[in-house]
């Protein structure tokens, strides 16, 4: 997924990156009402860790375009939308009653903590890359 961004902070590793929103076509959608979530949130500031692994020159407040690779979304969705009812469901069915309850409020609960835990590690292949500066 491509989005732009205004570079925030430069370091030697990472550029950190505050995508735009309100860019139809673009990973994000302009309706401008503030009823959904994506409106809701426009006030909070999110910075996105990108690579630059073509050394491209950037400044602060440099206008970017960078990628999100696919999978880095697909895992991500994985691991909160699908892992914890999947494991919840396993525990459920194959202890039963409240053995069953208990142990999969257990691992679905579990699932969510790694995924606070690892969502700072992501390994280079799944970091966003810097495409160019606008």
């Amino acid at each position: 997924m491509i989005q732009k961004g205004i570079v925030s902070e430069i370091s030697d590793l990472d550029i950190l990156v505050e995508p735009l929103r309100g860019e139809p076509g673009e990973g994000s959608h302009g309706c401008g009402s503030g009823g959904c979530d994506s409106c809701a949130n426009n006030a909070k500031t999110r910075l996105v860790k990108v690579g630059n692994p073509g050394k491209l020159e950037v400044k602060r407040g440099n206008l970017v375009k960078f990628e999100v690779p696919t999978g880095l979304a697909l895992l991500g969705a994985l691991r909160l939308l699908v892992l914890p009812p999947a494991l919840f469901a396993a525990f459920y069915f194959s202890l039963g009653g409240i053995a069953g309850i208990a142990g999969g409020i257990a691992a679905a609960a579990a699932v969510v903590l790694l995924n606070i835990l690892l969502r700072k590690k992501t390994s280079e292949r799944e970091k966003p890359v810097l495409l160019e500066v606008l």
